[in-house]
Protein backbone atom coordinates (compact mmCIF):
# COMPACT_ATOMS: atom_id res chain seq x y z
CA UNK A 1 0.00 0.00 0.00
CA UNK A 2 1.27 3.47 -0.90
CA UNK A 3 2.25 5.51 2.14
CA UNK A 4 -0.26 8.29 2.83
CA UNK A 5 0.67 11.88 2.18
CA UNK A 6 -0.77 15.25 3.14
CA UNK A 7 -1.38 18.16 0.79
CA UNK A 8 -1.90 21.57 2.38
CA UNK A 9 -3.74 24.24 0.40
CA UNK A 10 -3.36 27.69 1.95
CA UNK A 11 -4.60 31.13 0.98
CA UNK A 12 -6.64 34.12 2.02
CA UNK A 13 -10.42 34.27 2.05
CA UNK A 14 -11.64 34.44 -1.54
CA UNK A 15 -8.40 33.11 -3.02
CA UNK A 16 -10.13 30.02 -4.42
CA UNK A 17 -8.39 27.55 -2.11
CA UNK A 18 -11.53 25.61 -1.16
CA UNK A 19 -12.64 25.14 -4.76
CA UNK A 20 -9.17 23.99 -5.73
CA UNK A 21 -8.74 21.70 -2.72
CA UNK A 22 -12.14 20.08 -3.24
CA UNK A 23 -11.42 19.37 -6.89
CA UNK A 24 -7.94 18.06 -6.04
CA UNK A 25 -9.26 15.70 -3.35
CA UNK A 26 -11.87 14.37 -5.75
CA UNK A 27 -9.29 13.93 -8.51
CA UNK A 28 -6.73 12.15 -6.31
CA UNK A 29 -9.28 10.31 -4.14
CA UNK A 30 -7.82 11.91 -1.00
CA UNK A 31 -9.80 12.70 2.15
CA UNK A 32 -10.70 16.40 2.38
CA UNK A 33 -10.41 18.46 5.57
CA UNK A 34 -11.67 22.02 5.23
CA UNK A 35 -11.31 24.19 8.35
CA UNK A 36 -14.76 25.72 7.89
CA UNK A 37 -16.43 22.33 7.45
CA UNK A 38 -14.56 20.58 10.26
CA UNK A 39 -15.02 23.22 12.97
CA UNK A 40 -17.38 25.79 11.44
CA UNK A 41 -20.59 24.76 13.27
CA UNK A 42 -18.77 24.47 16.60
CA UNK A 43 -17.10 27.85 16.06
CA UNK A 44 -20.48 29.44 15.30
CA UNK A 45 -21.97 27.92 18.46
CA UNK A 46 -19.05 29.16 20.59
CA UNK A 47 -19.36 32.69 19.20
CA UNK A 48 -23.15 32.71 19.72
CA UNK A 49 -22.62 31.84 23.40
CA UNK A 50 -20.97 35.24 23.83
CA UNK A 51 -23.34 37.10 21.55
CA UNK A 52 -21.07 37.24 18.49
CA UNK A 53 -21.24 35.94 14.94
CA UNK A 54 -18.53 34.86 12.50
CA UNK A 55 -17.79 38.51 11.73
CA UNK A 56 -15.85 38.42 15.02
CA UNK A 57 -13.42 35.75 13.80
CA UNK A 58 -10.71 38.26 12.89
CA UNK A 59 -10.91 39.86 16.34
CA UNK A 60 -12.53 38.21 19.32
CA UNK A 61 -12.64 34.85 17.52
CA UNK A 62 -8.85 34.68 17.36
CA UNK A 63 -9.01 33.19 20.86
CA UNK A 64 -10.47 30.10 19.16
CA UNK A 65 -7.75 29.84 16.55
CA UNK A 66 -5.46 27.35 18.30
CA UNK A 67 -8.34 24.97 18.98
CA UNK A 68 -9.75 25.30 15.48
CA UNK A 69 -6.46 24.47 13.77
CA UNK A 70 -5.64 21.71 16.26
CA UNK A 71 -9.01 20.09 15.51
CA UNK A 72 -8.32 20.24 11.78
CA UNK A 73 -4.89 18.64 12.18
CA UNK A 74 -6.21 15.99 14.57
CA UNK A 75 -8.94 14.91 12.16
CA UNK A 76 -6.47 14.74 9.27
CA UNK A 77 -3.92 12.85 11.39
CA UNK A 78 -6.50 10.20 12.30
CA UNK A 79 -7.13 9.49 8.62
CA UNK A 80 -3.44 9.47 7.77
CA UNK A 81 -2.93 6.95 10.59
CA UNK A 82 -5.21 4.46 8.82
CA UNK A 83 -3.52 5.00 5.46
CA UNK A 84 -5.72 7.68 3.88
CA UNK A 85 -3.95 10.54 2.10
CA UNK A 86 -5.45 13.91 2.91
CA UNK A 87 -5.95 17.43 1.61
CA UNK A 88 -6.08 20.11 4.31
CA UNK A 89 -7.44 23.53 3.40
CA UNK A 90 -7.44 26.69 5.53
CA UNK A 91 -5.78 30.12 5.47
CA UNK A 92 -2.80 28.74 7.46
CA UNK A 93 -1.50 32.33 7.57
CA UNK A 94 0.56 31.92 10.74
CA UNK A 95 1.83 28.47 9.81
CA UNK A 96 3.22 29.50 6.43
CA UNK A 97 4.68 32.78 7.71
CA UNK A 98 6.69 31.14 10.50
CA UNK A 99 8.95 28.13 9.91
CA UNK A 100 8.57 26.91 13.49
CA UNK A 101 4.78 26.96 13.27
CA UNK A 102 4.92 25.13 9.94
CA UNK A 103 7.19 22.50 11.48
CA UNK A 104 4.72 22.08 14.34
CA UNK A 105 1.93 21.47 11.82
CA UNK A 106 4.03 18.89 9.97
CA UNK A 107 4.86 17.16 13.26
CA UNK A 108 1.16 16.97 14.07
CA UNK A 109 0.76 14.75 10.99
CA UNK A 110 3.28 12.01 11.92
CA UNK A 111 1.86 9.36 9.59
CA UNK A 112 2.21 11.49 6.46
CA UNK A 113 5.09 10.32 4.28
CA UNK A 114 5.23 13.86 2.87
CA UNK A 115 3.55 17.17 3.53
CA UNK A 116 3.42 19.46 0.49
CA UNK A 117 2.37 23.10 0.69
CA UNK A 118 0.57 24.97 -2.07
CA UNK A 119 -0.29 28.64 -1.61
CA UNK A 120 -3.07 30.28 -3.61
CA UNK A 121 -2.21 33.81 -4.75
CA UNK A 122 -5.09 35.64 -6.38
CA UNK A 123 -5.41 39.20 -7.77
CA UNK A 124 -7.08 41.44 -5.15
CA UNK A 125 -9.87 42.55 -7.49
CA UNK A 126 -10.86 38.91 -8.08
CA UNK A 127 -10.69 38.17 -4.34
CA UNK A 128 -13.01 41.09 -3.61
CA UNK A 129 -15.40 39.97 -6.35
CA UNK A 130 -15.59 36.51 -4.78
CA UNK A 131 -16.11 37.89 -1.27
CA UNK A 132 -18.99 40.06 -2.49
CA UNK A 133 -20.51 37.07 -4.27
CA UNK A 134 -20.44 34.77 -1.22
CA UNK A 135 -21.61 37.57 1.15
CA UNK A 136 -20.49 35.88 4.37
CA UNK A 137 -20.79 37.67 7.72
CA UNK A 138 -17.04 37.33 8.35
CA UNK A 139 -16.31 39.24 5.13
CA UNK A 140 -18.58 42.22 5.81
CA UNK A 141 -15.83 44.53 7.02
CA UNK A 142 -13.52 43.67 4.12
CA UNK A 143 -16.31 44.27 1.61
CA UNK A 144 -17.37 47.56 3.23
CA UNK A 145 -13.78 48.84 3.14
CA UNK A 146 -13.25 47.41 -0.36
CA UNK A 147 -10.11 45.90 1.15
CA UNK A 148 -9.44 42.24 0.36
CA UNK A 149 -7.11 40.39 2.75
CA UNK A 150 -3.41 40.72 2.03
CA UNK A 151 -1.70 37.44 1.09
CA UNK A 152 0.99 36.23 3.47
CA UNK A 153 4.57 35.91 2.22
CA UNK A 154 5.46 32.26 2.95
CA UNK A 155 8.65 31.62 4.91
CA UNK A 156 8.66 27.91 4.10
CA UNK A 157 9.10 25.85 0.92
CA UNK A 158 5.95 25.91 -1.18
CA UNK A 159 4.54 26.08 -4.67
CA UNK A 160 2.48 29.10 -5.67
CA UNK A 161 -0.84 28.41 -7.39
CA UNK A 162 -2.29 31.42 -9.25
CA UNK A 163 -5.89 31.76 -8.14
CA UNK A 164 -6.95 33.26 -11.47
CA UNK A 165 -5.87 30.21 -13.47
CA UNK A 166 -8.63 27.92 -14.73
CA UNK A 167 -9.24 25.11 -12.26
CA UNK A 168 -7.94 22.43 -14.63
CA UNK A 169 -4.63 24.27 -14.93
CA UNK A 170 -4.37 24.66 -11.15
CA UNK A 171 -4.82 20.91 -10.75
CA UNK A 172 -2.24 20.19 -13.46
CA UNK A 173 0.27 22.46 -11.71
CA UNK A 174 -0.29 20.79 -8.34
CA UNK A 175 -0.21 17.27 -9.71
CA UNK A 176 3.04 17.98 -11.52
CA UNK A 177 4.57 19.29 -8.29
CA UNK A 178 3.42 16.23 -6.37
CA UNK A 179 5.02 13.93 -8.93
CA UNK A 180 8.30 15.82 -9.27
CA UNK A 181 8.90 16.31 -5.56
CA UNK A 182 8.47 18.88 -2.80
CA UNK A 183 9.43 22.48 -3.32
CA UNK A 184 12.87 23.50 -2.10
CA UNK A 185 13.13 27.15 -3.08
CA UNK A 186 9.69 28.70 -3.25
CA UNK A 187 10.12 31.16 -6.13
CA UNK A 188 12.17 28.82 -8.26
CA UNK A 189 9.86 25.85 -7.69
CA UNK A 190 6.74 27.86 -8.46
CA UNK A 191 8.29 29.13 -11.67
CA UNK A 192 9.37 25.64 -12.67
CA UNK A 193 5.92 24.18 -12.18
CA UNK A 194 4.22 27.13 -13.84
CA UNK A 195 6.54 26.71 -16.83
CA UNK A 196 5.68 23.03 -16.93
CA UNK A 197 1.97 23.80 -17.05
CA UNK A 198 2.54 26.37 -19.80
CA UNK A 199 4.46 23.80 -21.83
CA UNK A 200 1.65 21.26 -21.39
CA UNK A 201 -0.89 23.87 -22.52
CA UNK A 202 1.17 24.58 -25.63
CA UNK A 203 1.35 20.89 -26.47
CA UNK A 204 -2.43 20.55 -26.20
CA UNK A 205 -3.15 23.60 -28.37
Amino acid sequence: MTEPRAVVIAGTAGSGKTTCATALARHLHFALFDLDQVVGPLTTAALELVGRDEAALDGFGRALRTGRYASLATAAAANLAVGLSTVLVAPFSEEIADASRWEALVESLPHASRVDLFVMITPPELVLERLVRRDAARDRDKIARRSPPEPVSPAVPHVTVPGDLPLAQQLALIERALVEGPATTSDESAQMYNNGVDQEKNVRC
